[in-house]
C-alpha cells in the first residue's frame, strides 16, 4: 500500500521517473545482497558438513552431550536450505534500505575541494565512504554470521568436540575456521583503513576535525609537516604566515580562507584578524 501511494504521489508531482529509479535500485539491491549472503552463508555450512564427513573426531567423554552425528545429520540436511534461504531474504529486504548510498556513489559531483590530509574530494566523504563503511559492515555481518553457522555444523557432526581439560578440532575443520578466520582479520584491516577518514570529523579536540595530535600520533605518515618559523613568530607574539600554517582538517581550511574572503567578521584589520584566528585554532599548542 506504501509504495502504491507514492507512485501516485510522484506521478502527481511529474516525477515519476525518479519514483522508478528508486524502486530499481531497491529491488536490484535486494537480489544482489541477498544472494550474496546465502552464497556466503550455504556454501560455508555446506563445505562444513562435507568436511565433516570425512574427519570426524571420536571422544569418550563429552561435555556438550549433544547427540550422535547419525542423528543430527539428516536434520542438518533439512534444516539447511530453508534456514539459510530465510536468513538471505531478511538481508536482501534489510539491503533495500541502502539504496540512497548506491545512488549517491555511483552519481557524485565533485566539490572542488580536497582534504588536507588525505588530498581526497570532500565529495568522497559525502557520497562514496557511507557506501564503503555500510559494505564493510555488511560483509562483516555474513562473515560472523557464517563462522557461528560453522561452528555449530562441526560441533553436531563431531568435528569439534569438548572433553574434560581440552577442545579437539579435527585438520578439516581447523583449516576452514582459519581460513575463515583471515578473511575476517583481511576485512578488519580495510576496516581500520576505512577509519582513518573519521580523522577529519574528529570533536576531541578544541576544533571540530583532525588536531595536531591525532593527525601525528593516530596517522603516524601523515604528509602535513609543522615548520618551526610559525612557533617562533607565536612565541614572539606575531601572527604567522598563513602559508605555513599547518591545516589538519576541512574545519581548518574552511575557517581560514573564510577569513580570507571576509566571511567571518573581522575586528579591525587583517593581521588582527588572522592573529586572532591563529590563536583561536592553534593556540593549545604554543
Amino acid at each position: 500500500m506504501g509504495v502504491y501511494t507514492d507512485w501516485l504521489w510522484f506521478r502527481e508531482v511529474q516525477f515519476a521517473s525518479v519514483f522508478g529509479t528508486v524502486l530499481q535500485t531497491q529491488v536490484l539491491l535486494g537480489v544482489v545482497t541477498g544472494a550474496a549472503f546465502f552464497l556466503i552463508l550455504y556454501g560455508n555450512v555446506t563445505l562444513a558438513r562435507r568436511l565433516a564427513t570425512r574427519e570426524a573426531l571420536v571422544v569418550a567423554d563429552d561435555l556438550p552431550g549433544l547427540p550422535s552425528p547419525e542423528i543430527l545429520k539428516p536434520y542438518l540436511g533439512r534444516l539447511t536450505l530453508p534456514v539459510s534461504v530465510t536468513l538471505a531474504l531478511f538481508a536482501g529486504w534489510l539491503g533495500t534500505n541502502r539504496w540512497e548510498l548506491i545512488l549517491k556513489a555511483l552519481n557524485p559531483t565533485p566539490f572542488g575541494i580536497r582534504d588536507p590530509l588525505f588530498d581526497q574530494d570532500v565529495a568522497f566523504y559525502v557520497f562514496r565512504l557511507p557506501l564503503w563503511s555500510s559494505l564493510y559492515g555488511w560483509l562483516m555481518g555474513v562473515l560472523v554470521v557464517s563462522g557461528l553457522a560453522v561452528i555449530a555444523v562441526y560441533f553436531c557432526t563431531r568435528g569439534i568436540q569438548v572433553s574434560p581439560g581440552a577442545v579437539s578440532i579435527s585438520r578439516r575443520a581447523r583449516g576452514h575456521l582459519l581460513g575463515l578466520a583471515a578473511l575476517l582479520l583481511l576485512l578488519k584491516a580495510a576496516g581500520y583503513r576505512l577509519a582513518m577518514f573519521d580523522l577529519l570529523f574528529s570533536e576531541r579536540g578544541v576544533a571540530f576535525g583532525a588536531g595536531w595530535l591525532a593527525a601525528r600520533s593516530e596517522r603516524p605518515r601523515t604528509s602535513v609537516r609543522l615548520s618551526p618559523r610559525p612557533l617562533v613568530q607565536r612565541q614572539q607574539g606575531q601572527p604567522a604566515p598563513l602559508a605555513l600554517r599547518p591545516r589538519l582538517s576541512v574545519a581548518h581550511r574552511v575557517r581560514d580562507e573564510g577569513a580570507i574572503a571576509g566571511v567571518i567578521p573581522e575586528s579591525s584589520s587583517p593581521s588582527t584578524k588572522l592573529g586572532q584566528l591563529h590563536s583561536q585554532l592553534f593556540g593549545t599548542f604554543t
